[in-house]
């Protein structure tokens, strides 16, 4: 069980789902699942993440011809991509951000 239980965790991180019939590999430290964030956000870590998160989150405007956040602090983007993995432990961090970006940003 806990084998499956992992598998799932890493299938969930490396591959994500944004829409119907549209996959992605995610790279770098968001292709954990929301749990590896919860465990290693500290103070000195944020940058990390507020790089890999607005980078995705630019990623996902060019890909979507958007410009969604703007004029957002990107620290308030980070948080409620953690917001979102407090409540989904077991989400991917690409996908925390996707969710983000749809239904949180403007």
């Amino acid at each position: 069980m806990r084998l499956l239980l992992a598998s799932l965790v890493c299938a969930t991180a490396l591959v994500c789902q944004p829409g119907v019939g549209a996959s992605f590999l995610a790279k770098g430290i968001g292709a954990h699942p929301c749990s590896y964030m919860l465990e290693n956000f500290t103070f000195s870590d944020r940058e990390h993440w507020r790089s890999w998160i607005t980078g995705f989150i630019s990623g996902l405007n060019r890909n979507n011809g958007r410009d969604v956040g703007r004029g957002v602090d990107e620290m308030a983007m980070v948080y409620e991509v953690k917001n979102y993995c407090e409540r989904n432990p077991i989400d991917g961090v690409a996908l925390a951000v996707i969710w983000v970006y749809n239904n949180r940003l403007k």
